[in-house]
């Protein structure tokens, strides 16, 4: 089995700005888009009944896993 490195304990704050100073498209998405808009929709679209036990993990934020859509849906149009 291979062995991994960590991650150190900077390497994600410096792999952020690494990317900043590339000018991140996310970067400049996240300033001009109020991403509460979106919320109503979101929650319409996966309102799941509730678990009467609340067993589990919680859910990750619809607003989060939306954001990590728009890379791939970016990726996706570059490749037509």
């Amino acid at each position: 089995m291979k062995h991994i490195n960590p991650l150190g304990m900077f390497d994600e704050h410096f792999l952020l700005e690494k990317l900043t100073k590339l000018n991140d498209p996310l970067l400049k998405l996240e300033a001009h888009i109020d991403w509460k808009i979106f919320e109503p929709l979101l929650d319409i679209v996966f309102n799941k009944p509730q678990k009467s036990g609340h067993t589990g993990r919680p859910p990750f934020d619809r607003i989060l896993m939306f954001k990590l859509l728009i890379p791939i849906c970016n990726q996706d149009n570059h490749n037509v």
